[in-house]
């Protein structure tokens, strides 16, 4: 039998692709850029999260910051978490040092400079006291410091024998004051005597644990009761400073529609104050344009101006409104009218002191009177430094807020508010009409 020619067949195997070898290191070469990626995202969130301007609000921790803020050993206090960010992104929206520093003086809690100048060369830290008495002879300070800030501070204090980074003696504006280190933790007191800043012995800290960018303990003021504490923090999209005493909220009177740039409502039985626009041409020495009322019953409000109208022969029209009587110019009163309805609203209330301004018509006056009235010989040097230190804020807060508003109520509680450009006092959400009226009605 013949033998029939096949083809050859060859079995063929599969192989697996990794069977296949690959150029020496391709696959890593391809991972590498991932790698990299993923590790400069890593950087920048670090930075952005630890480091960055932003509000980062914390409540006072026990450590020796927090041991200083509560101490009893000091009438007033200052704790600030985070510094190096809190500070940086309050000066963006207008709180820098120098207008932080008007606003205590408005308060009467400061009579010279506190914080101009010294809030850009803050080291990253997890938190910053500051404490004195009411008389400024004893002054502590006390920040806890990142580790590597810390770590760079002490090796820097000691390779250039600087005490006020390595720590030993001091001065501080020629009084002595010593400098010391307590791990992470750096801290000053003066006068040395005094010793390290002292352990809690006052309040406590469980009466501090609302997060906060700014909490502050006051001995002493203008507007404030004795060792009272305010937080300064932002809800609502607006920023706020409230007293632990406060639990006041009112609905703002729209001023924009009345065209008033501010009310001012005091004291029981009730008197107001309308400060209005001053017409077209006024010069720096012409008198601001007011409006007083009262309900009926109660005692007029004098003013500071009263008696320079009465020597220029100029006589206030008194009218009648509901229950309240009103003094002023023909169109001023005709302004005022329109917000008797405000001014019943806010009588029903336990209010002691309100003041609402829109703060650009607000700022512009203010600057106009501290050009002019400032300088006028019948007010005291502390009441010119008062309209200067008013304007000065009102200017650097105008160009991020739209209005603002304080309240004192009668039971001692102080509440302060702005609200951002964007939205005003007649924006608020639901949820903070629904706080204001279960504050109302406590």
């Amino acid at each position: 039998m013949s033998s029939v020619n096949r083809p050859e067949t060859r079995r063929v195997v599969p192989t697996s692709p990794r069977a296949e070898p690959l150029p020496s290191g391709r696959p890593a070469r391809r991972r590498w850029p991932w790698v990299v990626a993923f590790g400069v995202l890593a950087l920048v969130g670090h930075v952005i999260f630890w480091y960055a301007p932003r509000a980062r609000p914390a409540a006072p921790s026990d450590d020796l910051p927090g041991q200083l803020f509560t101490s009893a050993a000091y009438e007033s206090a200052l704790h600030i978490p985070y510094p190096h960010q809190n500070l940086k992104a309050l000066a963006a929206s207008g709180f820098d040092g120098p207008a932080l520093d008007a606003a205590l003086r408005l308060a009467g809690v400061l009579d010279g400079d506190l914080l101009a100048g010294s809030l850009d060369r803050l080291p990253p830290a997890d938190s910053l006291s500051l404490a004195a008495d009411d008389d400024g002879d004893r002054f502590a300070a006390a920040v806890r410091l990142y580790p590597l800030a810390a770590g760079f501070v002490r090796l820097a204090g000691s390779l250039g024998d600087n005490p006020w980074m390595r720590g030993g003696p001091v001065e501080i504006d020629g009084r002595a004051a010593e400098v010391a280190w307590s791990g992470r933790t750096w801290s000053v007191v003066s006068p040395p005597s005094a010793g390290a800043p002292p352990s809690p012995a006052g309040a406590s800290l469980e009466a501090h644990r609302t997060p906060a960018l700014l909490t502050v303990r006051l001995g002493s003021g203008r507007l404030v009761r004795q060792g009272d504490t305010f937080r300064l923090q932002r809800r609502g999209g607006r920023l706020e400073v409230v007293s632990s005493q406060s639990a006041l909220e009112l609905e703002a009177p729209d001023l924009a529609e009345a065209r008033v740039p501010l009310l001012a409502v005091a004291g029981r039985p009730r008197r107001a104050l309308f400060l209005l626009a001053p017409p077209a041409g006024a010069s720096r020495t012409d008198l601001p344009r007011t409006v007083t009322a009262r309900e009926l019953g109660a005692p007029a409000w004098k003013l500071p101006t009263d008696e320079l109208l009465r020597l220029v022969g100029r006589r206030p029209i008194e009218q009648r409104a509901g229950a309240w009587r009103f003094l002023g110019d023909t169109p001023g009163l005709r302004l005022a009218r329109t917000m008797v309805d405000d001014l019943d609203r806010i009588s029903a209330s336990y209010l002691d002191l309100g003041l609402w301004l829109r703060l650009e018509p607000t700022a512009a006056e203010l600057r106009r009177l501290a050009d002019g009235l400032g300088r006028v010989p019948i007010l005291s040097r502390s009441e010119r430094r008062r309209i200067r230190d008013a304007a000065f804020l009102a200017e650097r807060l105008e160009a991020h807020y739209d209005s603002a508003a304080l309240l004192l109520d009668e039971r001692g509680g102080v509440r302060f508010e702005l609200w951002p450009r964007a939205s005003g006092p007649s924006a608020r959400t639901a949820e903070d009409i629904g706080s204001s009226s279960r504050s109302s009605g406590d």
